[in-house]
């Protein structure tokens, strides 16, 4: 297969006016588009329920935990109903809770479950294992309950028991 050199730039058509404007009001318009889309989407959700801000601190045998996640679990049962909210453990303990990517945990009763795994290490061959209790590990078992109320920012101090 032979190659074709381009042939040089004086010998090259040049497009008319008519039609470089065309493509450039073209872009433009393509570019407001893109703006309009993007600006538009900015801001809540509107399929979400009400959220409200959540945060605290999590800590274990008297320390903070270092790592991990801490969820909410719409309680059913008590009649909320929605998205999981989800917060990722900072190295001083603290963390704030998102739901479906906003911030804030759904207003009602929810279920706790904090998760904190210590992963297998292939170095000393020691297996995964929690951190934590491991009724902790799911929702239904730990114990723990939380009422994120409208309106207001919401406080979530969990002190934890350390593995069995």
């Amino acid at each position: 297969m032979a190659l074709h050199p381009s042939p040089p730039d004086h010998e090259m058509p040049m497009l008319t006016p008519g039609v470089h404007r065309c493509s450039r009001h073209l872009f433009g318009s393509l570019l407001l588009a893109t703006v309009f889309v993007t600006v538009a989407g900015c801001g809540r959700r509107s399929d979400l329920p009400p959220l409200a801000p959540v945060y605290g601190k999590v800590t274990v045998g008297g320390e903070p935990l270092t790592f991990g996640t801490v969820a909410l679990v719409p309680d059913r049962s008590k009649g909320t109903q929605g998205t999981m909210g989800v917060g990722p453990v900072q190295p001083d303990g603290s963390f704030r809770i998102t739901t479906a990517g906003e911030d804030g945990g759904l207003v009602g009763h929810h279920l706790v479950r904090v998760n904190a795994m210590i992963e297998y290490d292939p170095v000393t061959n020691t297996p995964p294992h929690p951190v934590v209790h491991s009724r902790y590990l799911n929702e239904r078992d730990s114990g723990l309950t939380f009422e994120v109320k409208a309106d207001q920012d919401n406080e979530l101090n969990l002190t934890l028991d350390p593995p069995e």
